[in-house]
């Protein structure tokens, strides 16, 4: 419990001097309870959000300021992000970037299958209170079947199974391979999705590796 409720500390320090440097806008940017993400991580330890794209985006996402969305990319002209998504998440989530807390095996998959190197970005989890920012979790439905509506609260993450996304992603980071020993579907069907509208901004990309 002290190392979460430091972490919770950490991270609210870590906001307002984003605030403070005008990285950030409270009113703005922010959802209105992004205070209440404090508590949620004095009781779970939520340190990352992850994003696997292509390597081929890699220069792009530091020369538009971060991970944008197919809508942004189309509103500011940039035509070089190699993206990988799902048919159905192109039509009816094309203005978000997609995050997770395990990384997407199914994006992955597709960029193995396409014979595309694949960099995986870590995400620093303020990039979840970003006004907008849908979470879709596994409540009986499958997360990749469920419409966004941005108008989630930050309180409404304490839904999500974080015992069984930190299992999958304890077992991404052991083997890089699969999440845990369960086909695809059961795995994919509970993964929580995290949704950004148009954009990730480059100051809350904490790492980036190749897989």
């Amino acid at each position: 419990m002290t190392d979460n409720l430091e972490h919770a500390r950490l991270f609210q320090e870590r906001v307002s001097s984003y605030i403070k440097m005008g990285l950030l806008n409270e009113e703005n940017d922010l959802k209105e309870d992004w205070h209440t993400f404090s508590y949620i991580l004095s009781t779970v330890p939520i340190t990352d959000l992850y994003h696997i794209t292509s390597s081929q985006n890699v220069q792009s996402i530091f020369e538009h300021g971060g991970l944008i969305s197919r809508v942004e990319q189309d509103h500011t002209g940039t035509h070089a992000y190699y993206y990988v998504t799902p048919r159905s998440d192109r039509e009816t989530r094309a203005k978000y970037v997609h995050l997770s807390f395990c990384p997407n095996t199914s994006v992955l998959t597709a960029l193995e299958q396409q014979k595309e190197q694949a960099v995986l970005l870590t995400i620093d989890p303020i990039a979840a209170l970003l006004k907008g920012t849908s979470f879709l979790y596994y409540d009986g439905d499958d997360p990749s079947k469920q419409q966004p509506s941005g108008n989630e609260t930050t309180e409404s993450l304490l839904k999500i199974d974080f015992d069984a996304e930190f299992l999958s992603l304890s077992q991404f980071l052991r083997e890089q391979e699969r999440l845990f020993e369960l086909d695809s579907s059961q795995t994919e069907d509970r993964s929580a999705i995290i949704l950004v509208p148009y954009k990730v901004p480059s100051f809350l990309i904490k790492d980036i590796k190749l897989l």
